[in-house]
């Protein structure tokens, strides 16, 4: 008799403590999912588009430490009125096809002055390792044929193979010089 009244207590008790976590975790997952409601866009339909993507990766790569790209970001910092969705689409507009997010100076964090929709060819010559510039690459395409191949890539510290793919027009084959 006393071993089955304290196995319904015991069963009482384990169930109200189920019962009670359940709904603690059920609280807080209902939180967060309103955070990330409010955060990702759900409000003004634009959830999952590019742009918001672009918004998206930023945020993670700067404040997540378990994005793989947060030791190269962390001491990045996002416009605080970026936080909101709405402000970021209203300064960056559409992302357009072929773009991504890309910071013209990449020593200052994310903001609207600092900030453009580029392709992947410009955000590849915007790297600290890059050492040519639209400039250079001007005085190279005007000093072909005048200069020999080896003196220009030694002047600029590229290869020569870098001064032929120029002169070829396998690369910088957009920048012209008149």
């Amino acid at each position: 008799m006393f071993k089955e009244k304290y196995r319904e207590a015991a069963r009482i008790r384990y169930a109200t403590n189920v019962e009670y976590r359940n709904r603690v975790k059920e609280l807080a997952r209902k939180r967060y999912y309103e955070k990330i409601r409010n955060l990702s866009g759900k409000q003004h339909g634009l959830s999952r588009t590019r742009t918001w993507k672009a918004w998206h990766n930023m945020r993670q790569r700067v404040e997540c430490k378990t994005n793989r790209d947060y030791e190269r970001y962390k001491n990045y910092s996002i416009d605080p009125r970026w936080n909101d969705f709405k402000v970021f689409f209203s300064d960056m507009g559409v992302c357009p096809e072929g773009m991504t997010l890309d910071r013209t100076n990449n020593l200052l964090g994310y903001s609207k002055e600092n900030c453009r929709w580029a392709n992947n060819t410009i955000q590849a010559r915007n790297r600290s390792t890059v050492k040519l510039s639209e400039n250079k690459v001007i005085n190279i395409k005007k000093m072909l044929g005048l200069v020999p191949n080896f003196l220009l890539a030694d002047e600029y510290g590229v290869s020569q193979s870098t001064i032929c793919d120029i002169a070829h027009g396998r690369t910088w084959k957009e920048v012209s010089y008149v």
